[in-house]
């Protein structure tokens, strides 16, 4: 996917400039390097969400994939698309999923937080909670392992 969106930018700038000239291929540069304030899906932040200076980015993975790891024999962990609860200190809640290579981002304003990984039943996989703080002007990374079972 990230290919074709690649491609379609390149095309898009391609005809910019042919139809257009320079000044509007810069414009067009400048539009597509913004930061997105949220990598995956995000619901219900509301008073939380910050102006894009600061807040959560991180990664969740699932692991261990195998019974017995060795140097011979490595076996990572995976991207897991995972589902994270995360609560203010005020007691203010949002809803965050990852993209599908467990990757988010998610805009904030400084405070103290919550990260608690949401599980799909009640037994595995499952990761624990981590208290976090974000602090103005920068975004605090978060890495969430879910646990697998397998041993």
């Amino acid at each position: 996917m990230e290919n074709t969106v690649r491609n379609t930018a390149r095309n898009i700038l391609k005809n910019i400039l042919k139809n257009l000239g320079v000044s509007s291929l810069i414009l067009a540069l400048v539009a597509c390097a913004a930061p997105s304030s949220s990598v995956g899906n995000s619901t219900g932040f509301g008073s939380l969400a910050g102006d894009g200076s600061s807040g959560i980015l991180g990664k969740a993975t699932l692991g261990p994939q195998c019974p017995v790891v060795s140097v011979d024999h490595p076996c990572p962990d995976k991207p897991y698309a995972a589902t994270l609860l995360i609560r203010a200190s005020s007691g203010v809640e949002g809803t965050l999923k990852t993209n599908d290579l467990g990757e988010f981002r998610q805009d904030l304003i400084p405070g103290e937080y919550q990260v608690i990984p949401q599980s799909p039943n009640a037994a595995y996989p499952r990761a624990s909670e981590q208290k976090i703080t974000v602090q103005k002007g920068q975004f605090t990374t978060v890495n969430v392992a879910y646990d697998t079972g397998i041993r």
